[in-house]
């Protein structure tokens, strides 16, 4: 490549911001200084560059300061940690209603793994990767019951030690040593991601309205129709929160309808605004109680900021569409 940016000081990195007229001359406060030494640059400016557009767009008034910037990093922080203690308790509630729901199905021994009766929803994303994705938390699990039971079952099978990865080669080899694991002592191992998954895909059975992940949804008094959408976003918005991703002025992954209990709040908002995202983490907190104190924590701090509330809500060049 020709055209490789260098890396700058930290003088340069105030002196581009000026020069690119992200903020106004002599803006840079000692404290704002010291806070862009501690963070990296990049990382910055993806806040910074989003502000001075909202700026040419006259979206934004009054001082074009980096402390503005900063607080806006400072809120998307304080929501992440809002938003990580919702999803936890969504991941709780989804493990436990998948172990109620399919132990009252199925077999609750190993038959989860036994991906030819995973529900086949196409895509690159295979069931037998799935079942071995699965394994493969599995075996790196710690908890000790779960070790003895794999170790107790490798020594059965006259198997020296217990395969580190769980493969295509293997596979066989991985389902004898499982098939004795219940569902309910392996759940917490599974990502989320792998989770939703297999609540979206573990019941291939004739009658689709009898199908697991609606009976979940029931459980979780979450239309149907909004579920599966729903538990992809959750675990969207998942991955950006563990790893402090920017969600100020940041597009929706999967775009969650304008629909439900919190649909006034949300009905002024940009199709594929974060703040959507953030009330489909409270649809998924279960009883009403917990999902009112949600709202509240979460509303408390996106109000206190109309830079950060305008950047979760109308996202886009153009504030129209919604």
């Amino acid at each position: 490549m020709s055209n490789r940016p260098p890396f700058l000081t930290l003088d340069e990195q105030v002196d581009y911001l000026y020069r690119k007229d992200y903020f106004a001359p002599n803006s840079f406060l000692e404290e704002d200084i010291a806070r862009l030494k501690s963070m990296n640059f990049h990382y910055f400016l993806g806040y910074a560059r989003n502000f001075r557009e909202l700026y040419f767009q006259r979206k934004l008034t009054g001082e074009k300061t980096p402390s503005r910037v900063f607080k806006l990093i400072d809120v998307d922080a304080e929501v992440s940690e809002v938003l990580y203690s919702g999803i936890r308790n969504a991941e709780w509630l989804l493990r436990h209603f998948l172990v109620q729901e399919y132990c009252s199905k199925f077999d609750p021994c190993g038959s989860f793994l036994e991906f030819e009766n995973y529900l086949d929803l196409g895509g690159d994303y295979t069931n037998d990767h799935l079942a071995q994705g699965l394994m493969n938390d599995i075996l790196g699990y710690s908890e000790t019951y779960v070790v003895e039971q794999l170790s107790e079952a490798r020594k059965f099978i006259g198997y020296e030690q217990l395969p580190k990865r769980c493969t295509s080669d293997n596979w066989e080899l991985c389902r004898n040593l499982s098939k004795d694991l219940a569902l309910w002592s392996v759940v917490d191992s599974f990502s989320l991601g792998r989770l939703v998954k297999l609540v979206q895909r573990c019941d291939n059975s004739a009658d689709d309205k009898e199908h697991i992940w609606r009976r979940i949804a029931k459980d979780m008094d979450i239309p149907a129709d909004r579920f599966q959408v729903g538990m992809d976003s959750l675990r969207s918005l998942r991955n950006l929160v563990s790893h402090q991703s920017r969600l100020w002025m940041r597009p929706t992954t999967y775009t969650v309808s304008k629909k439900g209990k919190f649909r006034k709040k949300i009905d002024r908002c940009h199709r594929k605004a974060m703040l959507i995202a953030f009330y489909n983490v409270a649809n998924f907190q279960g009883e009403e109680e917990k999902q009112s104190k949600f709202v509240k924590r979460l509303e408390e701090l996106i109000d206190s900021e109309p830079d950060y509330k305008f950047g979760v809500s109308k996202f886009g060049a153009s504030t129209k569409d919604n």
